[in-house]
């Protein structure tokens, strides 16, 4: 007994202490449950808010806020990425352009600076500091957060085109950028505000998050529609970085006055993605270079002129195909020429390649000289500015006069006119005044250069916008240096503006004197010759009608005095046009082409 006593107490005492060591234990875990629940501290995090305002002339206005809760360490910059270029369709990149841009801030100064990458532009914002101020130490970790709102502010080109929509075969006005690509920020929500001047025909944002591990698991991020109509709103969240987030949405034809021209068929291109996705693909076989090696080897040299002949033929068949004329429609049983009532209902028809020109002595009167000149020829050409130019002077927009030149070569003045009555400007004729007089009502031809060769790219893309909406051709028009034009179709209006405009361009390679006559008793032949000008340098007949007036006036007696007095920008003897105005209408186009 005594012996089991001392051998007992030792083990109670030790499982008295091992109970107290356990309540101890749990005491203290409950006091550090109950002391964090209480701990409320917010956690650092990065928002932005993107304002997009389209103007119905075409310019967007982009404003960002930025509010972030940060460290105080990491309180003293901003960073926004803004691509360059973005994947649109298929091989097809989209590229733009950033100009005015403004930071602000309610709390404090900011100093901006861009970067430029070469794929995007990097965009800093960053706390002003005075000389008289020291650079901020180091802050403490159990400091408060700090938070940051700031507003960026710029304008970007490049997001309006005319294409078509994915719905169907029409010719719309589209809206997409890409507002994150490959940012180094990863922000809690991304909102973004599009206001138009319409509401929006169709619309979505494009999320796609950058690949995650597959033993992590991460939150989906989402981009949900907030609002619809003129002031579209999506939000996205949460944004790791590198997230892609793009939009597009799509407006009705002329909602934007001047907007880029991208020949994409979305049908087209949809029906060949999904073409592509077809799981009847066959697999790429890594080793068929070899067995075509074997082949060849074993085959005695016959397999190579089987394989030449072949590549000749399908360059052969690629020519072909890719050099093809593409027929124009008419209007059945309509005379050449004539656009009947109800043009959108009458059935159509192929158009032979012969054309029927209607001879006639006046041109289409709802045609503008540049609108004629895309008609003609299929595509948007510097030589259409310089005619719209002239005609703007003939209908006293403007005038232009011939600097004296004791040394170098021949200059001349634009000066812009004040309005005239009953002026009406279509949207391409206003964008050229712009162009030209977007610094002073006077410029100077030696002192253009640059400047007005990326506005009058401008009034080419305005032009384009005006043709496809008014449905002239199947396709949208590009520019003369791309050589594509016989890859256009004209639609049945189309043709019958063709077969007017041949006609007329037989009249002023070759006037009757009946015609001329016929002119000159509602008009002096001044005015008639001024006013069939533009049409003349459109339609490559200039020396022609000069010519022909020339001769008349010779004959005629109808004219006297001096020329140069009664036309002063131009001179109507023969020598003239071969001398300083030819000039002139060589220097304006040659500016105008190295827009492009």
């Amino acid at each position: 007994m005594r012996l089991v006593s001392l051998v007992t107490r030792p083990v109670l005492a030790l499982g008295v202490a091992l109970v107290l060591v356990m309540l101890a234990g749990f005491s203290a875990r409950a006091s550090s449950v109950d002391t964090t629940s209480v701990d409320t501290s917010p956690e650092p995090h990065k928002n932005l808010a993107v304002t997009i305002d389209l103007a119905s002339s075409g310019v967007v206005t982009v404003t960002e806020h930025h509010t972030w809760l940060v460290e105080p360490a990491n309180s003293q910059n901003v960073v926004r990425h803004l691509p360059l270029f973005a994947p649109y369709s298929g091989e097809l990149m989209k590229k733009f352009d950033y100009t005015n841009f403004e930071v602000s801030s309610p709390e404090s100064s900011y100093d901006l600076k861009v970067l430029d990458n070469g794929s995007e532009l990097e965009v800093r914002m960053t706390k002003s500091i005075n000389a008289d101020q020291k650079a901020p130490a180091l802050v403490p970790t159990n400091q408060e957060l700090a938070t940051i709102e700031v507003e960026l502010s710029y304008n970007i080109k490049g997001v309006l085109s005319t294409t078509r929509i994915p719905s169907g075969d029409v010719v719309a006005n589209e809206f997409f950028w890409s507002i994150l690509t490959n940012s180094t920020v990863e922000y809690s929500t991304v909102a973004f505000t599009i206001n138009a001047p319409v509401p929006a025909l169709e619309n979505e944002c494009l999320l796609e998050p950058p690949p995650a591990p597959e033993d992590i698991l991460t939150l989906a991020p989402t981009c949900v529609e907030q609002s619809t109509g003129q002031n579209l709103s999506y939000l996205a969240t949460p944004v790791p970085t590198g997230t892609l987030l793009d939009a597009r949405v799509t407006f009705p034809a002329g909602t934007f006055n001047r907007t880029a021209l991208l020949t994409v068929d979305w049908t087209d291109a949809q029906q060949e993605q999904d073409a592509g996705d077809t799981d009847t693909q066959v697999p790429f076989d890594p080793t068929w270079t070899e067995n075509l090696d074997e082949g060849l080897a074993k085959s005695n040299n016959q397999l190579l002129p089987l394989l030449v002949a072949l590549l000749i033929a399908a360059m052969i068949a690629a020519t072909i195909v890719f050099t093809r004329r593409r027929s124009d429609y008419r209007f059945v049983a309509t005379q050449p020429g004539l656009i009947p009532p109800g043009a959108s209902s009458h059935p159509v028809e192929r158009a032979p390649q012969t054309l029927t020109a209607v001879r006639s002595h006046t041109p289409p009167a709802d045609l503008s000289v540049a609108e004629a000149g895309a008609v003609l020829t299929a595509g948007l050409r510097g030589k259409d500015v310089t005619a719209t130019l002239i005609d703007l002077a003939v209908r006293r927009a403007l005038s232009i006069t011939e600097l004296p030149a004791a040394q170098g070569p021949v200059t001349w003045r634009i000066t812009k006119n004040s309005p005239v009555a009953d002026l009406i400007l279509l949207p391409h004729e206003q964008a050229l005044l712009d162009a030209l007089f977007a610094h002073g009502d006077e410029i100077e031809t030696v002192s253009m250069h640059a400047n007005f060769a990326l506005g009058a790219l401008d009034v080419l893309r305005t032009l384009g916008q005006e043709i496809a909406n008014r449905e002239l051709f199947k396709q949208l028009l590009e520019h003369e240096s791309i050589g594509r034009q016989h890859r256009k179709q004209r639609t049945a209006p189309g043709r019958a503006y063709l077969e007017q405009l041949s006609g007329f361009s037989d009249f002023l390679a070759d006037p009757k004197p009946e015609e001329l006559e016929q002119l000159v008793a509602q008009a002096p032949i001044t005015e008639v010759f001024c006013a069939y000008l533009p049409w003349a340098l459109t339609c490559d007949q200039a020396d022609a009608w000069a010519r022909a007036c020339d001769a008349y006036v010779s004959g005629s007696g109808h004219f006297q005095g001096n020329t140069r007095s009664e036309v002063p920008w131009f001179c109507l003897d023969g020598a003239a046009w071969n001398g300083t105005f030819a000039d002139l209408v060589e220097h304006i186009t040659r500016l105008v082409k190295t827009g492009y």
